[in-house]
């Protein structure tokens, strides 16, 4: 199928809209994973959407503010594993549970081995896990790329860029949602990632620096589907790695605190700790540092539900037949 070049960009986010309400609104029909299967048969529909997205994001984003989301990725890692953000956050760490230990020791409620009792999980760390800036190129595996836009950062990045439906060569054929994760390397082993086969079936467990979720959880049409791709993401990353996220909204600052302050907790929950977040103009930019605990060392406060986007609250409240939903003070 011929690109749908010479659109003006009205036309291309006409296109990616309608895909996304239609995809939204089988699942609501029917249920989300068979709507995400049908939807990832759709190959007429999938070109559509993969030219018109390649052509809104090299044709005219790279001439917008929306562009910035690609540089915010690349100055987030730079910072973090060049500039000792990294580091910086484990100290945090430490002072923290230093301060914990001595408030529990004050009640009497500290163990014989150093760990709190009330939180075993979390004992005064040995040495720190990739604590040093990082000096060889980082391990970046980018999720519904399209068209590979972290290729021209080869200098300080392995990129490995999978796709349902990939706009460019450099993309590997693969889906999130049916990856399967293998066991993690052995010491001394290496993975090849120059042959690896499309569509991509698995990846070894703690492997990646970095893992990239641009504009793809809001693609999915459930919560629980982005929360599988959270979980996914946090046994793919090594100890302190990095889960970024960002998902579209063009709302102001303050329209949508509340379901962000959700999205942080429940992705959080699963063990991570947000290091970063920006609201740009079209986007909230979220990056999350795995941490050197167990996943699920917290009660799940936050759970998938409440991976919601703004979209599926405009569904709920058409169906309460004109009852607009109550409006959330901003803390």
């Amino acid at each position: 199928m011929a690109s749908d070049v010479g659109h003006d960009r009205k036309d291309l986010v006409a296109i990616i809209q309608s895909v996304h309400a239609s995809l939204r609104e089988n699942a609501e029909a029917t249920c989300a994973e068979d709507a995400w299967k049908e939807h990832c048969r759709d190959e007429e529909m999938l070109t559509k959407y993969r030219d018109a997205m390649k052509e809104l994001a090299t044709q005219h984003w790279q001439q917008s503010a929306a562009n910035e989301r690609i540089t915010w990725c690349i100055d987030t890692t730079r910072e973090y594993f060049r500039r000792g953000g990294l580091q910086r956050a484990l100290e945090k760490d430490k002072r923290r549970i230093a301060y914990e230990e001595r408030q529990h020791k004050s009640e009497g409620s500290v163990s014989s081995n150093g760990a709190c009792v009330d939180c075993p999980d979390l004992e005064m760390p040995s040495k720190p896990v990739n604590c040093c800036d990082h000096t060889d190129k980082l391990c970046l595996l980018d999720v519904g790329s399209c068209y590979n836009p972290f290729s021209s950062y080869s200098k300080e990045l392995n990129v490995i860029a999978i796709d349902i439906n990939p706009a460019d060569k450099s993309v590997l054929c693969g889906d999130i949602l049916s990856l399967q994760v293998s066991d993690p390397l052995s010491e001394g082993s290496t993975f090849d990632t120059e042959s690896l086969s499309t569509p991509i079936v698995s990846f070894p467990q703690h492997y990646f620096d970095i893992v990239v979720f641009c504009l793809l959880l809001s693609y999915l049409p459930s919560p629980h589907q982005r929360w599988m791709c959270c979980t996914k993401s946090h046994k793919l990353l090594k100890t302190n790695g990095l889960l970024i996220v960002i998902t579209p909204d063009s709302k102001h600052q303050n329209r949508n605190v509340p379901m962000m302050k959700r999205w942080k907790a429940a992705i959080e929950s699963i063990g991570f700790k947000r290091w970063r977040y920006a609201k740009h103009d079209h986007a909230h930019c979220m990056a999350f540092r795995k941490l050197d605990v167990p996943m699920g060392h917290e009660p799940i406060r936050e759970g998938p539900m409440s991976l919601t986007i703004p979209q599926e609250f405009n569904s709920l409240e058409r169906e309460c037949q004109g009852h607009p939903a109550k409006k959330t003070k901003v803390e």
